[in-house]
């Protein structure tokens, strides 16, 4: 229990891939026995408000009339990332419930721009979390990568790595520039908290004030008997392991939309395997399935991920390797078929590849911000044999599983969790966080300087070239 209760803000938009970290992090708070308020959207009260009341916070909705769907749906249309809407949504109502509002400090997820705005302009300490992968934070940021340094003649070369993500925000496609340069601006002058660990991630240095927290849901509280809350799911898994078949879960997450011949060709895959099939496929998806009625599938719009996650009697998941699906994997110790989309998806299901955890589903798809998923992959670029092929390998080979296994024991290692958040989260309240940051080191490392700096280096740089050129022509 701390000893000094702390008026604490959380907000996050109300998409769950979002919302979910930060309501772990509002109910460690509220245990330890802070005043917490969670603001989003006045929409999310249905799916949030319950909760935050259960462990006594407070839920504050903002005034928006654009549905959550609707936000995603003009984002993709506008072919924009939909952090920008949401931020200009979201700004008045989040400026208008806080004015007056005596904080301690504010924790945002960094996706939800406009916290990180109106944080500065309270003059309240921020805490950003930052639900993805390290690598994703540092593309991000456009930061170096310290482990391409190259040492001669005492100068440190190192160079930014090369990503998608860089090339969009150079070029500002789908508003990714916007994003950048926000996330830039206050980031590095906050406590920051990557929900990911080492050993997933390669170990790279990273500056003071960015902590790598680890996932933040505890793996025990995943532990609830299906028997019990979902008997006719209990039932089918029984009725599995009765008949000596493994099991496999399908998920693509809320956002993404499956089109017809993917929906087939999976079906298709997984009869070619022979396991049986627990499916959350949307209800007006499942009409493209081949058969609707197939007993070695059980197919529902709604299943309850991290109970059946932790189970024993699973096998397998394919999944789109959303970060908090990608987190609940490693909690069950489950290998992964990837089937990545959009967004950071790509990079997640490439680090569970390379930590030996995952076979991909079909080819790695190019860069996109569109939530649908729709255009990702071309028809036949995934065929019933070559996903069955690829379930086959994780299931048939005992490396793929052994791997799970040690990420889930390195994702709880000391250090990690939602009460060592909580107690970062504490201290940046407490003693604020300019001890942390070297402001010159972090223009150095992202590149990010004031714009006279730039333009006199600019300057320089073209005056040597120049002097170059008329040195030549004198030859």
């Amino acid at each position: 229990m701390a000893q000094v209760a702390l008026n604490v803000a959380i907000v996050a938009s109300a998409e769950s891939g979002h919302m979910n970290p930060m309501l772990l992090l509002a109910e460690g708070m509220a245990k330890r026995g802070h005043r917490v308020q969670v603001f989003t959207f006045a929409f999310g009260a249905g799916k949030y408000e319950r909760r935050v009341l259960s462990f006594g916070g407070e839920f504050i909705g903002l005034p928006c009339d654009v549905a959550e769907e609707e936000q995603l749906a003009i984002a993709e249309k506008r072919n924009q990332i939909p952090m920008i809407l949401t931020r200009d949504l979201m700004k008045p109502g989040l400026s208008a419930a806080l004015a007056g509002k005596t904080l301690d400090i504010i924790l945002a997820d960094f996706a939800t721009l406009a916290a990180l705005e109106v944080a500065e302009e309270m003059k309240v300490p921020l805490v950003v979390n930052f639900p993805g992968p390290l690598k994703m934070a540092i593309q991000m940021l456009g930061a170096v990568d310290l482990t391409s340094m190259i040492s001669f003649g005492g100068i440190h070369v190192s160079t930014t790595p090369f990503s998608m993500v860089r090339v969009a925000a150079m070029f500002n496609l789908a508003g990714v520039a916007i994003l950048s340069d926000t996330l830039c601006k206050h980031m590095t002058k906050s406590l920051v908290l990557v929900n990911s660990f080492f050993g997933l991630e390669e170990a790279v240095p990273v500056p003071p004030h960015v902590t790598i927290i680890g996932p933040l849901a505890g793996q025990d509280e995943n532990r609830k008997s299906l028997a019990e809350t979902h008997p006719e799911l209990h039932a089918f898994m029984a009725d599995a392991v009765k008949a000596g078949k493994k099991v496999v879960y399908i998920t693509t997450g809320t956002m993404v939309q499956l089109e017809a011949w993917m929906i087939q060709a999976i079906f298709n895959a997984m009869k070619l395997v022979g396991c049986r099939v627990i499916w959350s496929l949307k209800e007006d998806k499942q009409a493209f399935l081949p058969k609707r009625d197939d007993p070695s599938f059980f197919v529902s719009s709604w299943l309850p991920q991290p109970a059946l996650l932790a189970s024993d009697d699973l096998h397998a998941v394919v999944t789109h390797c959303g970060w908090g699906g990608t987190l609940e994997c490693i909690a069950g110790a489950k290998p992964v078929i990837a089937l990545p989309f959009f967004g950071d998806q790509p990079l997640n299901a490439t680090l569970l590849v390379e930590a030996g955890a995952a076979e991909l589903m079909g080819p790695v798809p190019g860069f996109s911000v569109k939530p649908s998923g729709l255009g990702c992959y071309k028809p036949g670029s995934i065929t019933a044999e070559t996903a069955a092929a690829s379930v086959r390998r994780v299931l048939d080979d005992v490396k793929y599983l052994a791997a799970a296994r040690r990420l889930k024991q390195l994702s709880v290692a000391y250090g990690l969790g939602c009460e060592h958040a909580c107690r970062r989260i504490e201290a940046a309240a407490r003693d604020g966080m300019d001890h942390v940051i070297n402001r010159k080191l972090e223009e150095r490392v992202t590149g990010h300087r004031p714009a006279v700096v730039t333009m006199v280096m600019l300057g320089l740089l073209a005056g040597v070239v120049a002097a170059g050129m008329r040195i030549k022509n004198m030859r």
